[in-house]
């Protein structure tokens, strides 16, 4: 906020939000800027929202797909494919999200 001689003091806040839903597979924005004005003892505040939802296509490829794995094979058979020399922080990421 900024004041003048403490008889005009003007505010801005923004307020910016980002969330998954995962029931519907959509990244939601949600945005909310509010100004306030105060002269004297007169207050007034004007708010501003916007909320806008993101969906990646139903042909978006998988995760699985994506590393170049075998979806038609079962996750246990799938895994095994990957070589034991793989590091293991990878292998452990894969294993967590394939």
């Amino acid at each position: 906020s900024v004041s003048v001689l403490g008889l005009i003091t003007a505010s801005i806040e923004l307020y910016l939000a980002l969330a998954y839903e995962s029931q519907s597979g959509k990244c939601v924005g949600r945005a909310q800027l509010t100004i306030e004005v105060e002269v004297f003892l007169f207050s007034t505040s004007v708010t501003i929202s916007c909320e806008r939802k993101f969906a990646g296509a139903n042909g978006d490829p998988t995760f699985r797909e994506l590393m170049g794995l075998q979806p038609a094979l079962p996750l246990t058979d799938e895994l095994a494919l990957i070589h034991d020399d793989t590091e293991y922080a990878w292998r452990q990421y894969a294993e967590a999200f394939a």
